[in-house]
């Protein structure tokens, strides 16, 4: 199997095998090594002025892998757009906050995504949060939605199901979440 080697010295990096280093191949090992969370690898393909895109963002946010959150952070470094949704509607945050990833999620927030941004579901980071169970990752979108009008994607929006976030959460059976919510200032008289 053909790959690209990569080389690195003390000062510079360089390609060898041009064959192989077409943008194709690039961006699949790009692609891999985000799922993967290769933190050397990515920095060193951005390095080397591999254009960095927004599905490899998401792609890093899904990403389990202990350096996630360091791929992350070197993709944002490196000009990613944490706006820029796939053809579904889906940002990074949606990502992070489907996956329970709070240091991600917080991450991506810090970097300038938009909090009430609603993916093709119509679902905010807070409604993937709340199906998510994660507490922290709860509170770190609660606290980012919590300043928002309902139809900007506050505490009170619904998704094409017309839940919130604490429907969602009520749904599961998630006490913690309900209260975290609550404590965020979501209305929770009105459930279903």
């Amino acid at each position: 199997e053909r790959g690209v080697t990569i080389v690195q010295d003390e000062e510079t990096h360089t390609r060898e095998d041009s064959s192989s280093s077409s943008p194709d191949a690039l961006d699949r090992c790009m692609m891999a090594a985000c799922n993967r969370g290769v933190l050397p690898v990515v920095s060193t393909l951005a390095d080397l002025g591999v254009p960095i895109r927004g599905e490899y963002l998401r792609v890093a946010a899904a990403s389990l892998a202990n350096d996630a959150l360091r791929v992350v952070q070197c993709l944002i470094a490196n000009g990613a757009d944490v706006s820029q949704p796939s053809e579904a509607g889906t940002l990074p945050t949606h990502v992070a906050a489907a996956r329970g990833h709070s240091s991600i999620l917080a991450e991506l927030l810090a970097a300038g995504a938009p909090p009430g941004a609603k993916d093709g579901d119509k679902q905010t980071i807070l409604h993937l949060a709340a199906r998510s169970e994660d507490a922290e990752t709860i509170r770190v979108a609660a606290n980012a939605c919590k300043d928002l009008k309902t139809r900007a994607g506050g505490l009170e929006a619904w998704d094409r199901w017309k839940r919130t976030a604490a429907s969602w959460a009520l749904h599961s059976g998630s006490i913690e979440a309900l209260q975290i919510l609550r404590a965020a200032g979501a209305k929770l008289n009105n459930l279903e």
